[in-house]
């Protein structure tokens, strides 16, 4: 196989992974089985990124009645936080209940700590395998890379759609 031919099963292997409706659905929406502190980050990546763009297009159009993306957008942050919160607990091998101690103060942003770098268990737990290979780890190392980049790239691409609708819209 060439390098070429390689790196582009590559990227197709990571899209049919990752950003299939299927994957997306179980990941944000589901409190079955086991998620590794890699994915857990890359999701809330791609979540936080989501906030930004919205919260950056939305300022701008202040005067039309976007309020109902922000509460769509509140909803999909709330359930995908405490599934994706239960999904990790269950790779440390606690009950998805424990999510409720981040509600409690100081503790809770120990706790949150602690579930974003206390190691997962190995193999097989109370919830399950652990369903991800030491290859799909540099591919979830990938993507993380990614998310960490458009991240830093949202300020000016917000710069950029909103410099296109002032100019549609005539602000």
């Amino acid at each position: 196989m060439s390098k070429q031919s390689h790196s582009i099963s590559h990227i197709q292997s990571i899209k049919e992974d990752y950003f299939s409706s299927e994957f997306l659905k179980s990941l944000y929406f589901s409190a079955e089985g086991r998620i590794n502190r890699l994915t857990f980050f890359a999701a809330n990546i791609y979540v936080a990124f989501l906030g930004v763009l919205l919260g950056g297009i939305s300022l701008n159009l202040i005067n039309y009645p976007l309020w109902i993306v922000w509460v769509l957008y509140a909803l999909f942050l709330i359930v995908s936080s405490v599934m994706l919160t239960i999904k990790r607990l269950h790779d440390i091998n606690l009950s998805g209940w424990m999510f409720l101690l981040q509600g409690i103060p100081f503790l809770g942003s120990l706790f949150s700590l602690y579930i974003y770098f206390a190691p997962g268990t190995k193999g097989k737990n109370d919830f399950g395998e652990c369903g991800r290979s030491a290859g799909r780890e540099k591919q979830e190392k990938v993507i993380i890379i990614f998310g960490i980049l458009v991240l830093l790239m949202t300020p000016f691409f917000l710069e950029y759609a909103i410099s296109i609708i002032n100019a549609h819209f005539g602000y």
